[in-house]
C-alpha cells in the first residue's frame, strides 16, 4: 500500500465534472469566468471515468473511508445524458462493494432537462437532488438565462414538478441577489412551491472584484432573510443551511458548512477531462489559483494534499488572517469563506463581505439570546459568543 499523503482533513466527497457544458449562462456563473473551460471536452469520456473510479478505490482504501459522496457536477451534469449516468451509478456500486464503504451519489442541477424519463431514472439510481433556483420569476431571470437572454423560470418549475412527480423531494440552492427581498423569495419557495429545504450561497466575488465595484452588501438581505425565517418559516420546519450554520457559529459550535466559522477548504474536484482540481469556485480568481497538472490518467487523489496550489487555499483557510486577530467576531467567520480572500494570489486577507459579518452576525446573537432560557444547569451554560471583550 503506497504511503499517504500528510493532511489532517481528509475529504470525503469528490465534485465530479462530468459535463463541461451548460445550457444555461447564468450571469454570475464562476465556471464560466475561466475561458479555458471551454477547451475541456464536453462530457467526461468512459476512459476518464473509469481512471477515475479506479483512483477512489485506491484512495478509499488507502484513507480507510467509510462514507465517500460522488457530486455529479457541471456545467450542467443532466448534459451528461441518461445512459452515461446510469453507468456512472453502476460503477459507484461496485465501488462500494470493492471497498466496504458508503458511497452516495447527488446532483445540483438546473433543473431545466429534467423530463419524466430523467426524473424517473434519478429515481430509480437514488441520486439525490438539489435544483438551482434564485427566487420567483423576475428575480431568478435577471441572472438565471439561456445562451439567447432567456429566462429559464418557467422550465426550472416544470423540472421541479416532474421530479415531484416521479416521487423525488428535491432541495434547493439559491445565490443572493443583493437587491431582492428575501420575504418574496420565501414566499416563492416555500408557500407556492412548497420546499423544505433551502440553502442560500453569497455572491462569489474576491477581494481585487471589489475594489473594482463589482460588489453589493447583503447584510440587509440576510438580516430580513433571517427574521423571517425565525419568527415564521422555522417554526414550520423549513430549514436554511446558512442560517442554521451562523447560529451555531455564535453558539461557539462547530458549523460544518464552508465559510462560517472554522471550515476547512478541503475540496476533491475531478473535471471531465480527468485534471484534479481544488473547489471549482476558485475559478473566480483565474485559473492559475486552480489549475495543478494532476489528472486521474497518471496521478493518485491524493497528489493533490501536496500540490502547493490546491494547498494554498487549505492552509488559508486553517487560520485567521492576521487583520481580523483583533475583531471580536473572528472565532464566528474567520475573515470569511477564503474562496472571498483571495487577493494577488494570496488568500490571507478579509473577506470582502467582512462589515456584512460585523452586521448579520451581532444581530442574530441579539435575536437568539433572548430565547435562550435557563431550563437546566446545562441550558443554562448555552449563551451566545460574546461580541464585545
Amino acid at each position: 500500500m503506497r504511503q499517504r499523503a500528510p493532511i489532517e482533513h481528509v475529504p470525503g466527497m469528490a465534485v465530479v465534472k462530468v459535463a463541461a457544458r451548460c445550457n444555461l449562462y447564468c450571469t454570475y456563473c464562476h465556471w464560466f469566468r475561466d475561458a479555458t473551460v471551454e477547451s475541456r471536452p464536453a462530457v467526461m469520456s468512459q476512459e476518464v471515468e473509469q481512471a477515475m473510479f479506479s483512483r477512489f478505490r485506491e484512495y478509499i482504501l488507502g484513507y480507510g473511508l467509510h462514507e465517500f459522496v460522488l457530486c455529479l457536477h457541471g456545467g450542467e451534469p443532466l448534459v451528461f445524458g441518461k445512459e452515461r449516468i446510469r453507468g456512472f451509478v453502476a460503477s459507484a456500486r461496485r465501488l462500494a462493494w470493492e471497498t466496504g464503504a458508503r458511497i452516495d451519489v447527488c446532483t445540483t442541477t438546473n433543473g431545466v432537462l429534467v423530463d419524466a424519463a430523467m426524473a424517473d431514472l434519478l429515481r430509480d439510481l437514488d441520486i439525490q437532488v438539489c435544483v438551482s433556483m434564485d427566487g420567483p420569476r423576475e428575480i431568478h431571470d435577471r441572472a438565471r438565462v439561456d445562451r439567447r437572454g432567456r429566462g429559464s423560470f418557467d422550465k426550472v418549475v416544470g423540472g421541479i414538478k416532474t421530479l415531484r412527480g416521479a416521487g423525488i423531494e428535491p432541495t434547493l440552492l439559491s445565490v443572493i441577489d443583493p437587491h431582492a427581498d428575501p420575504v418574496e423569495i420565501l414566499k416563492c419557495f416555500v408557500d407556492e412551491l412548497g420546499f423544505q429545504i433551502v440553502d442560500f450561497l453569497l455572491p462569489d466575488v474576491n477581494r481585487e472584484d471589489a475594489a473594482a465595484g463589482h460588489w453589493k452588501s447583503v447584510s440587509p438581505f440576510l438580516i430580513s432573510l433571517f427574521d423571517a425565517w425565525y419568527d415564521d418559516y422555522s417554526r414550520r420546519g423549513v430549514r436554511i443551511r446558512l442560517l442554521e450554520a451562523m447560529i451555531a457559529s455564535v453558539l461557539g459550535r462547530r458549523t460544518g458548512l464552508q465559510g462560517v466559522g472554522f471550515s476547512p477548504m478541503c475540496v476533491l474536484c475531478i473535471n471531465s477531462d480527468g485534471g484534479l482540481e481544488n473547489h471549482d469556485a476558485l475559478r473566480i480568481s483565474g485559473v492559475e489559483s486552480i489549475a495543478t497538472d494532476l489528472n486521474v490518467m497518471t496521478s493518485p487523489i491524493d497528489a493533490l494534499f501536496s500540490n502547493p496550489v490546491w494547498r494554498a487555499p487549505y492552509e488559508a483557510s486553517l487560520r485567521i488572517p492576521e487583520e481580523c486577530e483583533e475583531c471580536s467576531l473572528r472565532p464566528l467567520c474567520r475573515g470569511g469563506d477564503v474562496i472571498h480572500r483571495y487577493e494577488a494570489g494570496h488568500y490571507d486577507r478579509r473577506s470582502p463581505y467582512c462589515s456584512d459579518y460585523l452586521d448579520i452576525y451581532p444581530h442574530i446573537a441579539a435575536r437568539i439570546r433572548a430565547d435562550l432560557k435557563p431550563r437546566t444547569r446545562r441550558a443554562s451554560s448555552i449563551t451566545p459568543w460574546r461580541l464585545h471583550p
